[in-house]
């Protein structure tokens, strides 16, 4: 489940539904793709100890820049994002991690886009920042053993 929210607005995936169990076309437009806009938080619950992040540019290859941390480490300092999936395997610790995401320039197109996928084994979110230069995105990561 991804509970993604900035400032008092919620949206909580997996429980979105109507009375037939069906997620209405509107919502699940809205939640294809999610984006990930600057100073925004997005929790993800999940429910392994592994994870591996693939980072590239799904896009035209424009020179975007970001810096990645996880947990106060430094994964990239200003990687210049490629056509080639950049895979980074983490183990995550009990309890909420964070991975944040920041856009170090704007490359030749507006904005600084970069294509995200958090995996483990059959379970993959796809996600896309959309980060004006010096703008941060932070995933919380929740990991419980249970």
């Amino acid at each position: 489940f991804i509970l993604k929210y900035r400032a008092k607005r919620c949206i909580f995936i997996g429980q979105i539904r109507d009375r037939n169990g069906i997620i209405p076309y509107r919502i699940k437009f809205r939640l294809q793709g999610d984006r990930l806009e600057g100073y925004s938080v997005t929790n993800i619950l999940w429910n392994s100890e592994n994870l591996n992040l693939d980072v590239w540019d799904a896009g035209k290859l424009d020179g975007d820049i970001v810096s990645i941390t996880y947990n106060d480490t430094v994964l990239l300092r200003r990687y210049a994002i490629t056509l080639e999936k950049e895979t980074i395997p983490i183990k995550l610790n009990k309890g909420t991690n964070l991975l944040v995401i920041k856009a170090e320039n704007m490359g030749s197109i507006h904005p600084n886009t970069v294509q995200l996928q958090l995996r483990e084994g059959k379970r993959t979110i796809d996600l896309l920042t959309n980060l004006d230069p010096k703008e941060v995105t932070t995933l919380n990561i929740v990991w419980n053993e249970n």
